[in-house]
């Protein structure tokens, strides 16, 4: 009976052994390829359990881990790739550079169109009273592409509204308005009584703006 017992342990200490030595090899001995399962931003060894029973159409393979970073993939938790913690912080810091980039790219041509320079174009002034807010708006604009001819602005002005926690809660789009060179026009813009009265704040900014030419501007 004890013999029975002693070689009963002497296999289970074998089996355990060849189980073992197993999970060991295959942790550090795979083709080095990374396989991504598409839907849950999970990278994995080519090994892992988790993918052996994926279809193809289910799984995005990647060369090393910055590519699987750049498509916002971290590594699995279970069969341990090679981590891209640090991968994926330089993406993401990278994206965020870009995407501030273009903002600024973006807000630039809000101001240089087409050649006209429309940096000269202003609110003067603005005030809030009951459902309506007054702008004056002035402008004088040097057009490159026609240096003999005086050229005004068309453009619009929208308004953004915040209130006592600096939330947006409304946002307005004036008219358009046409301004001939060094013209000062005021318009007002229409707010919502419900919405006005939760109006603790506001922003303005010119938006659409094109060239025209001042005989084209009514007086």
């Amino acid at each position: 009976m004890k013999k029975a017992i002693i070689i009963c342990i002497i296999l289970v200490v074998i089996s355990l052994s060849f189980y073992f030595c197993y999970k060991i090899y295959s942790f550090y001995h795979y083709s080095g390829e990374l396989i991504g399962v598409k839907g849950t931003g999970i990278y994995h060894r080519d090994n892992c359990k988790f993918i052996r029973n994926i279809s193809n159409e289910k799984l995005v393979f990647f060369s090393d881990k910055m590519a699987a970073a750049e498509a916002g993939y971290r590594a699995c938790k279970t069969c341990k790739p090679p981590d891209n913690k640090k991968e994926l912080i330089e993406v993401e810091k990278r994206k965020a550079e870009e995407r501030k980039r273009e903002e600024e790219e973006r807000k630039n041509k809000m101001n240089t169109v087409d050649g006209p320079d429309y940096s000269k174009v202003k609110i003067l002034g603005s005030s809030f009273k009951k459902n309506m807010i007054m702008v004056e708006v002035t402008g004088t604009i040097k057009n490159e592409n026609s240096e003999n001819e005086s050229w005004g602005v068309s453009c619009r002005v929208q308004a953004i509204f915040f209130d006592k926690h600096k939330k947006p809660i409304f946002e307005a789009v004036s008219d358009n308005i046409s301004l001939a060179s060094g013209q000062i026009k005021s318009f007002d813009i229409q707010v919502i009584n419900s919405i006005a009265e939760n109006i603790e704040s506001y922003k303005l900014q010119l938006v659409n703006f094109s060239a025209v030419p001042d005989w084209l501007v009514a007086p």
